[in-house]
């Protein structure tokens, strides 16, 4: 598996859901972190990423119930050899080349956008930050620090199984109703397990054999119940 044959990295701007219920202030931080990161990170360009990335976000916002909106939305992919993905309250979306290595297709690809979706709609990107913050000294943008340590210490502010559990479900259906084969969930979460003690991000979500028990009983009932989704 490698990006080689796939995807290449780049950076790309689209749309920002304003349905988005996270507190104002935190919106701003995650606005004024997104440059601070991206000097640590460089971006790629290419025009080819861009567009995939571009019709995955679209088609996944298109598919939110209600759809999500908005005009700021930002992403990029990150210079890094180590898999991470992370969204940033005021829609700053990251994906390393480390983990677009790991992807075969696009459908793979919008399970990792819709499971970073998930945790922003389903309320816990915001309990993550307050965790964040809490382990910040006092002190002029507190909000900004937390968000940057955020993003780039994973470790030591992950999502609880819990929220792990809620957004891999929330993901199967969201990418299942924006025409993805939800099948393509399952074999990714499957390749994280056959290399999660090589991998970072498979060390801050659940053990991959969790996450595909759980996946693997909802993907038949996600074929029978959006037979018509455009999958391509």
């Amino acid at each position: 598996m490698g990006c080689g044959h796939w995807l290449r990295g780049a950076a790309f701007v689209g749309a920002l859901w304003a349905s988005c219920a996270l507190a104002q202030d935190w919106n701003a931080a995650g606005a004024a972190a997104w440059p601070e990161i991206l000097k640590q990170s460089v971006p790629l360009p290419d025009p080819f990423l861009n567009r995939e990335v571009g019709t995955v976000a679209i088609r996944l916002m298109d598919a939110a119930e209600p759809p999500i909106a908005g005009d700021d939305w930002q992403a990029a992919i990150l210079d890094e050899k180590e898999p991470i993905a992370f969204l940033l309250p005021g829609g700053r979306l990251a994906v390393s080349v480390g983990l677009f290595d790991l992807l075969e297709n696009q459908d793979q690809l919008a399970m990792i956008v819709a499971h970073e979706i998930a945790h922003l709609m389903l309320g816990h990107t915001e309990t993550r930050a307050q965790r964040a913050l809490a382990m910040q000294p006092a002190g002029a943008n507190r909000e900004v620090a937390a968000l940057t340590r955020f993003a780039r210490d994973q470790a030591a502010t992950p999502f609880t199984p819990e929220e792990e559990a809620a957004a891999d479900t929330y993901a199967v259906d969201l990418l299942t109703r924006g025409g993805f084969d939800p099948r393509e969930a399952l074999a990714l979460t499957q390749h994280f397990g056959e290399v999660e003690n090589d991998l970072a991000y498979a060390k801050v979500h659940a053990r991959p054999s969790v996450r595909a028990a759980a996946i693997a009983p909802v993907v038949p009932r996600l074929m029978l119940l959006y037979p018509n989704a455009e999958r391509r």
